[in-house]
C-alpha cells in the first residue's frame, strides 16, 4: 500500500518515532516497573494501565514504521496548475452546482469539517494530479457525484 507524504510529514513522523522508541518507551517502561512494585498485579489497577499504554504505544510504533516504509515522497515541481498535497482549489459540485474550497492533504492532516481531504480518501484520490478543467467522479453510498474543478488558490509548497 503507498502512501503518499510531503518531505515535511515524513520528517515529522521520523521524529515522532524516534521520540517514542527513545523516550517514550523509558517512560512507559518505567510506570510498569512503579506497577510492579505495589505489589499484586493480579488486582493492581496501575499495572493494567501502565500494560495498556506499553500496547498503545507498541502499535504507534509499529503503525509509523509501516508508514514510513510504504511512503512515496511527493517531489516539488515547477508546475503549480495541478493539485498535489498543500493545494487549495475551488470545485464545482455538478450534482447540486455548489461550490466547495479543499486543501488536498496527506497522512494525518485530514480535517473534512475544514475542507482538508486526505489524498487517501476517494475524493482525494480522484482530485490527486488534477488540473483546472477536468472532471472527476466519487460514488459515495451508490450516488455518483461529480465535480469540475474551478481554480487553483493556492498551490502546494
Amino acid at each position: 500500500m503507498v502512501i503518499y507524504l510531503t518531505r515535511e510529514s515524513f520528517e515529522k513522523l521520523k521524529k515522532e518515532l524516534e521520540y517514542l522508541k527513545s523516550i517514550k518507551r523509558k517512560e512507559v517502561s518505567e510506570k510498569i516497573k512503579e506497577a510492579v512494585s505495589l505489589g499484586d498485579i493480579s488486582e493492581n489497577a496501575e499495572f493494567d494501565v501502565a500494560m495498556q499504554m506499553k500496547t498503545d504505544l507498541e502499535q504507534r510504533i509499529r503503525e509509523i514504521e509501516n508508514i514510513l516504509e510504504n511512503a512515496v515522497i511527493i517531489r516539488k515541481t515547477s508546475d503549480k496548475n495541478f493539485i498535489l498535497p498543500g493545494t487549495s482549489f475551488e470545485a464545482l459540485n455538478l450534482n447540486d452546482n455548489k461550490k466547495y474550497i479543499f486543501t488536498l492533504v496527506t497522512y494525518g492532516e485530514a480535517d473534512p469539517l475544514a475542507g482538508k481531504i486526505s489524498i487517501e480518501s476517494p475524493l482525494g484520490k480522484a482530485f490527486f494530479k488534477k488540473r483546472v478543467g477536468e472532471q472527476v467522479q466519487i460514488e459515495i453510498n451508490g450516488k455518483v457525484i461529480k465535480y469540475k474543478i474551478t481554480k487553483i488558490l493556492k498551490e502546494a509548497k
